[in-house]
């Protein structure tokens, strides 16, 4: 009799304890993160399918704890706080969503787990399309607003990583400078036809390559210590929206007679960009804009030096467009890849001239 006693408060200490494993797993499963995509009507469909593209979105940058110390060399630095506001602090809630860099518009939406990470699958995204994923987060009982630029993985078995972070806002940010550049170098172009959708489709063609060599030209400025940015999410927040609050779309030429000089949402993107920087925060070097102007003359050269569609009527026709084409071309070796160039001052006379 003892031992079926026994055996009975055996089973039923089991069964509490297999009771607790249960609520484990289930607590546990509850932080995966949700995903939706746009149904091409505003709305939005459950995610379904492999991982796309993924990230961990943190309120500080992994590389941005330099010291003065280690930034001796540079004279800008001194003075500056080498503390980073509110490292203990962490972003929650968060929601991503991922863009289509060529016009803005949204494709997919995911809230990111409890563990920070955000996931989008290949019912949300185009493999090897690259997109602008965006975070709103809440920060100290404050919204804040993140963002990275990512290419969906072209495999189903294997998801790129892009971390959000305020070095990677701030690297967005200028990227997206770069890209407003290409577009108005692309509407420029005096040679080159179509409409401004047109252009500005043609310009910005091989986004991948254009994006990655952009990123790469101010992730190294941040590595050298040269560009100095605010590791502080309600900072970056502030830029965040500003370059986000003119759309790509609305750069247009505003008069074909001032189509060289003059472009409607130019004014307007750097005048949100530069207000959303305070010198007390942001160290941006004066070569910078140099080097993006040079990785953005890439894009351009897809517009300005496409193969001929329709052969030009007149040998002059034909001499402009390839002298634009080198002209662009030049512009991306000297101020992008660094190379030195000897070129011909521009003449009239001399059809080799620049």
């Amino acid at each position: 009799m003892k031992k079926i006693v026994y055996i009975i408060a055996l089973i039923g200490i089991m069964s509490l304890f297999l009771a607790g494993c249960a609520k484990k797993d289930s607590d546990s499963s509850s932080s995966s993160s949700t995903s939706t995509s746009s149904d091409g009507g505003g709305g939005t469909a459950a995610a379904t399918g492999a991982p796309l593209l993924s990230g961990a979105i943190s309120s500080s940058s992994s590389s941005s704890s330099r010291t003065l110390s280690e930034a001796r060399n540079f004279r800008h630095l001194l003075g500056r706080s080498s503390e980073r506001s509110r490292y203990n602090l962490r972003v929650s809630d968060c929601t991503a969503k991922a863009y289509d860099p060529t016009d803005d518009s949204l494709k997919a939406t995911t809230t990111a787990a409890d563990n920070g990470t955000y996931t989008f699958t290949e019912s949300q995204l185009t493999k090897g399309v690259m997109y602008r994923v965006s975070v709103e987060c809440t920060y100290g009982g404050e919204t804040v607003k993140m963002s990275t630029y990512g290419a969906a993985s072209n495999s189903s078995d294997n998801a790129t990583t892009a971390d959000i972070d305020p070095q990677s806002t701030a690297a967005a940010a200028y990227v997206k400078k770069a890209l407003v550049k290409a577009v108005v170098k692309g509407l420029s172009s005096t040679t080159a036809s179509g409409t401004t959708a047109e252009k500005r489709e043609k310009t910005l063609g091989d986004l991948n390559s254009l994006v990655n060599n952009l990123q790469t030209t101010v992730d190294k400025s941040m590595a050298d210590g040269a560009m100095e940015y605010p590791d502080d999410p309600t900072k970056v927040s502030t830029l965040e929206d500003a370059v986000n609050s003119v759309s790509i779309t609305s750069i247009t030429s505003s008069s074909r007679e001032s189509a060289r000089t003059s472009y409607a949402g130019t004014t307007d993107f750097d005048t949100a960009m530069s207000n959303a920087q305070s010198d007390d925060d942001w160290y941006i070097p004066p070569t910078l804009n140099s080097e993006l102007a040079g990785a953005a003359a890439e894009g351009a050269q897809k517009l300005i030096c496409a193969p001929w569609t329709t052969v030009p009527d007149s040998d002059s026709d034909k001499e402009a467009q390839i002298k634009e084409c080198a002209k662009v071309f030049a512009e991306n070796m000297l101020l992008a890849l660094k190379w030195n160039l000897i070129i011909r001052n521009d003449d009239s006379s001399n059809k080799g001239a620049l």
